[in-house]
């Protein structure tokens, strides 16, 4: 410790009263925990040398002291501080001590000797300083594990909920079609060819939204079992949003909505193609649904420091406050509103969405105002610079 330090009036001190005491142990902490100086009696247990201090207090303990720092703020009002130190014979002691103020340092002391009874003593000490540490650790995996019992009702009770509603939906689904094949069936010779192929079309549209809930709900299903192959691969972005764009393109055409992107010839990310593609023709078909003829969706993606990030844009009805918040949120029902031609849809592919997105160590987030249209933004990780589309 150098005379001029702050803590030199304290270090001398320190040595003056307890420096040759034999039968006490003492330390000399600063406000940060540190060692500024010991006695004898320590020197010679734990072995440290002269002329190192500010020496770090973590050295001269045994393992499993982590709080340390916090047990002596404790004991400055009035608490016992147990210590398990490392001797310089490489064993294992235990102090009983108590914590003083001296100047702006802390004076750690306590009683030590030689004498078997203090040994056994000091045994006692290490190991009700073992066992306090046991009882502080079980304590704590005790409240981890009531924070995942918390969780997993949580999740559960989510679900069941999610399932009951998807139940609701799948049924009104096929309830229609059972109810336009009954009307069609009674009513088969009192109909002319309109009315029969009108019947025939809303059957069949109702058909196909049942089976493609299914099939999300199904996915769905398949991810919360672990069951689907997760393989992430660098993929060229260009290459997978060009893909799926034009497996709706056709759909577009034919509502009147420019279908379009704009991303980087060379820009990649880690991620699995399945899962993306299933995302991204769920997010344009959605973008396609809510928007109007005359409308745009608009894909593009960009470099954002160790990320890349992909936006799905649309011209389209955009959603309230209400409907935002809940977008992603399973024990809430899911966003089914009717698109711009009357299209329905049960709200299940955002849920597949941001569960996938997640699985491939990404996040989903959704922005829009009522009447203007929405913004989905995608997080992924980035590439290695993959350029062929894998």
């Amino acid at each position: 410790m150098k005379p001029n330090s702050p803590a030199a009036g304290s270090v001398s001190l320190f040595l003056d009263i307890f420096g040759r005491c034999d039968f006490l142990f003492a330390l000399l902490l600063g406000n940060a925990g540190q060692v500024l100086a010991v006695n004898d009696r320590a020197a010679a247990l734990l072995g440290t040398e002269e002329n190192c201090y500010p020496y770090p207090l973590a050295k001269l303990l045994a393992e499993g002291q982590e709080d340390c720092h916090a047990r002596i703020e404790e004991a400055a009002s009035g608490e016992s501080l147990p210590l398990s130190l490392k001797t310089a014979a490489g064993s294992r002691i235990g102090i009983d001590c108590s914590v003083a103020a001296l100047g702006e340092d802390m004076l750690v002391f306590g009683m030590y000797s030689d004498q078997e009874n203090d040994r056994i003593i000091t045994e006692m000490s290490v190991l009700n300083l073992e066992m306090a540490n046991m009882t502080r650790e079980l304590h704590k995996k005790n409240l981890q594990l009531a924070v995942s019992q918390q969780a997993l009702a949580k999740a559960d009770s989510m679900k069941k909920t999610f399932l009951a509603i998807i139940a609701h939906d799948l049924r009104g689904h096929v309830g229609g079609v059972s109810q336009l094949l009954s009307m069609l069936q009674q009513d088969y010779d009192d109909m002319d060819d309109a009315e029969k192929k009108e019947c025939v079309t809303l059957a069949s549209d109702e058909a196909r939204r049942t089976f493609l809930l299914l099939e999300d709900l199904l996915s769905w299903s398949r991810s919360q079992l672990d069951q689907i192959e997760f393989t992430p691969v660098d993929c060229n972005l260009r290459a997978l949003i060009e893909e799926n764009i034009a497996l709706l393109q056709s759909r577009a055409k034919e509502k009147g909505v420019a279908l379009s992107h704009e991303t980087p010839p060379s820009l990649s990310a880690t991620l699995d193609r399945s899962m993306m593609g299933t995302v991204l023709r769920n997010l344009l078909n959605n973008a396609l649904k809510f928007t109007a003829p005359g409308g745009r969706v608009l894909v593009s993606a960009s470099q954002k420091g160790e990320s890349v990030e992909i936006i799905v844009r649309d011209t389209g009805t955009g959603m309230s406050q209400e409907q935002l918040e809940n977008l992603f949120r399973i024990d809430a029902k899911p966003v089914s509103t009717q698109g711009t031609s009357g299209e329905k849809g049960s709200g299940l592919g955002l849920i597949l969405c941001k569960e996938f997105v997640e699985k491939n160590g990404g996040m989903i987030r959704a922005e829009s105002v009522a009447g203007e249209g929405s913004s989905f933004f995608i997080s992924l990780p980035s590439g290695r610079g993959a350029s062929d589309g894998t």
